[in-house]
């Protein structure tokens, strides 16, 4: 059977200038001879202001905007239903006034094995994540691309022993600071 494509899961967005993956996480579909997400990948069809190299999608220059883009699924063998997919292609602004601690949480705090952090703001693009400890000293550092208004991203802790940490979101250059206890 061919998978079934309904719906894209979260507004999607990228900064103009940037580029934007499509992966079928980011969208509500099914297939009844196939239930794992290893298997679909996004298949992306020529439109307006865009160029895309396989589920890779980059806006025409200085584009700002809504993207209209059809797009399937495929499960290796077969194709499902063509969607629409939006796509908001934001100006470059000022990420100051994007990231703020209001934008950001941290959960659940206290903590034992895993530390979430939420990201909810209208920045798309690279966010560095850093773990200190009460010191000051780096722990662990990994940087992610954001293309949704929320992103929520795990951390595994369980090798930290007991004590006070610090959790830094860095995006291009402002970093927001918050405190936390394992």
């Amino acid at each position: 059977d061919q998978p079934v494509l309904e719906s894209v899961r979260s507004e999607l967005m990228v900064t103009s200038g940037e580029s934007i993956r499509l992966l079928s996480e980011q969208f509500v579909f099914s297939d009844p001879d196939n239930q794992s997400l290893l298997d679909f990948s996004v298949i992306i069809s020529e439109g307006d202001n865009y160029t895309f190299e396989g589920d890779e999608l980059t806006p025409v220059v200085d584009f700002t905007g809504t993207l209209n883009v059809p797009v399937k699924i495929s499960d290796g063998i077969t194709e499902s239903n063509e969607i629409i997919a939006s796509i908001t292609v934001n100006k470059v602004t000022d990420a100051s006034q994007s990231i703020t601690s209001n934008t950001i949480k941290l959960f659940p705090v206290p903590t034992n094995d895993l530390i979430n952090v939420r990201l909810n703001n209208q920045y798309s693009g690279t966010v560095k994540f850093t773990i200190l400890d009460q010191a000051g000293r780096q722990i662990r550092t990994m940087t992610s691309r954001k293309n949704t208004r929320e992103m929520n991203q795990p951390f595994d802790i369980r090798e930290f022993i007991q004590g006070v940490y610090y959790f830094e979101v860095q995006v291009e250059g402002f970093v927001v600071r918050k405190r936390f206890v394992k």
